[in-house]
């Protein structure tokens, strides 16, 4: 079976693999911490490897923060036991298992993943702890009026406990969310590109034919400047969040 149309869809264990939407390539792959689009899903004798998996073939985005890059080169270089540059490694097609991807419902799960990571999290995980530490003590018999002030204090440092993580957590939903709008964006700007170029091609054709004027030639030139100017601030915009995205050490 070979599924390669938007919106082509297989369940696999309890997971619905779509063509065309976003992933993100989880620890399980070497691809770690990279984008990405499922392009093919294939299975039975469409598959590509001899794995007992479905292929699923994505289209991953090039890491162009710095650290995501060298985290990769060094993999790729143990992997092959030689030196492997972004030059080296393909991303347009690569074939990966199902369990190395998530999906846009497994924000959930990085998203949990991270947060109870983050310092401020942390810190109230302990205070709650500490907290309920002291209100478990022998001391503070059930019932007495110091067991009831103990328990209001755990439940306070429970509540900012649960505050703070939820903050963390939505604040990490919302870069997912925004890294998948500026790639849409960088999509569209790419399209706009292409047809100020060809745009381009037509008004020199005009000119070198004395039916188009210099300003016509100097504006088709400049829309494409600024294309190629918006589309460098997306990617800016996108590489940081990313970054954010996958070290997200939000106060």
């Amino acid at each position: 079976m070979l599924l390669f149309n938007d919106g082509d869809a297989m369940k696999i264990n309890g997971k619905e693999y779509t063509v065309g939407i976003e992933i993100y390539c989880n620890e399980k792959s070497d691809y770690a911490g990279l984008f990405g689009r499922i392009l093919e899903i294939r299975d039975g004798e469409d598959k590509e490897t001899d794995s007992d998996t479905v292929d699923i073939i994505c289209g991953l985005n090039p890491p162009e923060n710095a650290e995501i890059a060298l985290k990769l080169e060094k993999r790729f270089s143990e992997l092959y036991g030689k030196p492997m540059t972004l030059k080296n490694i393909s991303l347009d097609y690569t074939i990966m298992a199902p369990e190395m991807i998530d999906l846009p419902e497994d924000l959930d799960r990085h998203a949990r993943r991270y947060a109870s990571r983050q310092p401020n999290v942390r810190v109230t995980e302990i205070a709650r702890n500490r907290a309920r530490a002291v209100m478990n003590d022998a001391d503070a018999p059930f019932g007495s009026p110091e067991r009831q002030r103990r328990e209001r204090e755990y439940n306070q440092a429970t509540r900012v406990y649960n505050e703070t993580r939820r903050s963390v957590e939505t604040n990490i939903r919302n870069l997912y969310n925004t890294l998948t709008v500026l790639m849409h964006n960088v999509e569209s700007q790419e399209i706009d590109l292409m047809r100020a170029q060809e745009r381009l091609e037509t008004v020199m054709l005009n000119y070198q034919a004395g039916q188009a004027s210099r300003l016509d030639k100097e504006a088709a030139e400049l829309a494409i400047l600024q294309v190629e100017i918006a589309i460098e601030r997306s990617l800016n915009d996108f590489w940081n969040l990313q970054f954010l995205f996958l070290n997200p050490f939000i106060g």
